[in-house]
């Protein structure tokens, strides 16, 4: 494999927390140039990197080997590094509402670009986005919920939005009608359980994200988003979240 050899190693920040990376591929740094890489002679801590396994694993399932795909993969690695400080990488869309960072979780192909572009058409001047795809959250002692950009947007690079406390997700699905539904933590926990992004192989990185996943959803109320078709259901997540802000759960 290219550049196997050698590693390029750079220090950056992602939601307040000082990470290293050692890269393959001098490239991969400016995937992530907007968290402020600089080059780091002698890393204090264990760069976050992507095993040999990890790029076999990605050739295997069809895909190339070159900057981008050590960029998606990092992503793993990332949210797993961030476990020991509360955080996470989450697989949803963040968007920022009324100063509150409103979550859109799914997996990919779910339609969750689809409802965050009608959201931004209806509502251009109150709605911005965190994040496209999947931003970082950070589960504080007070028991709230930060949401923070990550350089994973998404293939829009939907960002820009300041980060926001959590309040509320919605998790989405395809369906016969358009619906919208309160749903209990309980409920809830697996679809917000797969949307960590972690190694569903380590006994250990399962457990931390099991207690990630609780926290989150103890934070905030969430919801079953059921979309035949949009304005009609990007319309019933927009009075649910006036709902919340107006009248509260």
């Amino acid at each position: 494999m290219n550049n196997s050899s050698k590693q390029f190693i750079y220090r950056g920040e992602l939601s307040g927390v000082s990470l290293v990376f050692s890269f393959r591929y001098p490239e991969t740094a400016k995937y992530l140039a907007a968290f402020n890489l600089i080059p780091e002679s002698s890393p204090s801590m264990d760069p976050i990197s992507v095993s040999q396994q990890e790029f076999d694993d990605w050739v295997a399932a069809g895909n190339g080997t070159d900057a981008f795909a050590e960029f998606c993969l990092l992503c793993q690695q990332t949210s797993q590094h961030l476990f020991s400080s509360n955080r996470c990488v989450f697989h949803a869309a963040a968007i920022r509402w009324r100063d509150k960072a409103w979550l859109i979780a799914g997996g990919s192909g779910v339609g969750k670009s689809t409802q965050c572009r009608t959201l931004l058409e209806h509502w251009p001047n109150e709605v911005a986005i965190i994040n496209g795809d999947k931003p970082v959250l950070e589960c504080r002692e007070n028991g709230s919920v930060m949401a923070y950009p990550s350089p994973w947007n998404g293939k829009e690079g939907w960002h820009g939005a300041e980060a926001a406390p959590l309040a509320g997700i919605f998790f989405l699905r395809r369906g016969e009608k358009n619906s919208v539904d309160m749903i209990s933590a309980q409920t809830a926990a697996l679809r917000a359980y797969l949307c960590v992004f972690q190694d569903f192989h380590d006994a250990n990185v399962i457990t931390q994200a099991g207690a990630i996943t609780q926290r989150i959803l103890n934070s905030c109320p969430s919801w079953l988003l059921t979309s035949q078709d949009v304005p009609d259901s990007t319309k019933l997540l927009y009075q649910t979240m006036q709902e919340v802000c107006e009248n509260g759960v």
